[in-house]
């Protein structure tokens, strides 16, 4: 798992933050990206595939669940005015969850089309 922090290029005193920058690593061939919306308080994937994917959330409140070595991980997707990128390895088991109030929206990027997912209860 390689998880990689975006800070903010402009942060106003509104709350307005802008992220410019967002490459794909270049060994990444995009296949495809998606903007998924995640109601408040539901988790989502709980699940693993052969496909590598790279997330990004920019809001607070959302985190990053992963299973590495039999031991489950959490890592906020955004924090004190940091944004993560999560590059997923293929068979990873991974799951999010949305702790605020309000929709969170996240950006996926694939390698490869969604095939052989296996579901997980990571929580």
């Amino acid at each position: 798992m390689k998880i990689t922090p975006l800070k903010p290029y402009e942060t106003r005193e509104n709350g307005l933050y802008k992220f410019k920058d967002l490459s794909l690593p270049s060994n990444f061939t995009l296949f495809e990206h998606l903007l998924i919306s995640l109601p408040p308080h539901t988790k989502g994937g709980n699940h693993s595939h052969p496909r590598r994917e790279i997330l990004f959330a920019p809001q607070p409140g959302i985190y990053f669940f992963w299973l590495q070595d039999e031991v489950l991980h959490k890592h906020p997707m955004f924090e004190n005015g940091i944004a993560y990128l999560f590059e997923i390895p293929p068979h990873t088991p991974h799951a999010v969850h949305n702790n605020s109030d309000f929709p969170i929206l996240i950006l996926e990027w694939a390698d490869a089309p969604q095939t052989d997912v296996k579901r997980h209860t990571l929580i």
